[in-house]
């Protein structure tokens, strides 16, 4: 958890954009992603961009470096923590193997807070236990730890028994 405020963040070398709808991701871009993962992997980001999160992209002289997702509490149904209506969470977070170690996923975490939140909302992020460089880049954006949990699916989290919210 991060607590505000959020000052701003500038990367000497990476730009950070934000795509709310499916249909603005430039096709360079998804291309990339899918180049650097997969068919399949690039559908789920997709599918959270449908369901109401941000995709942020991280680019470095042009080529993907790294994405994450935001999404506000209001669009949980369950969490591991309680959280409030503009309280937001960062997850699905990837930095690619030769841009890391340089500080763009704590300053892509930092740009997202200062974009997106109020000083008095909260902000979350997890990773698993065993992920050191994770929870190093988390700790880098400012995040504290407040909990140890078991995973959670993406349904039980977004859904209940009638559907999307």
């Amino acid at each position: 958890m991060r607590e505000g405020p959020y000052g701003p963040e500038k990367h000497p070398t990476a730009e950070f954009m934000a795509y709310r709808e499916i249909e603005v991701i430039p096709p360079p871009v998804a291309a990339a992603i899918v180049e650097r993962e997969s068919e399949a992997h690039f559908a789920q980001d997709l599918a959270e961009v449908q369901d109401g999160s941000v995709l942020w992209v991280a680019t470095v002289n042009g080529a993907v470096a790294g994405v994450r997702h935001s999404r506000r509490g209001k669009q949980f149904r369950h969490w591991f923590v309680p959280i409030r209506e503009n309280d937001m969470v960062i997850f699905r977070g990837r930095t690619y193997p030769e841009f890391r170690g340089q500080g763009i996923s704590p300053s892509m975490h930092r740009h997202i807070m200062h974009s997106e939140l109020a000083p008095e909302d909260r902000v979350y992020a997890d990773c698993a236990l065993y992920n050191k460089p994770s929870r190093r880049s988390l700790q880098k954006a400012g995040y504290h730890p407040i909990a140890t949990m078991k995973p959670i699916t993406r349904e039980w989290a977004l859904y209940d028994q009638t559907g999307p919210i």
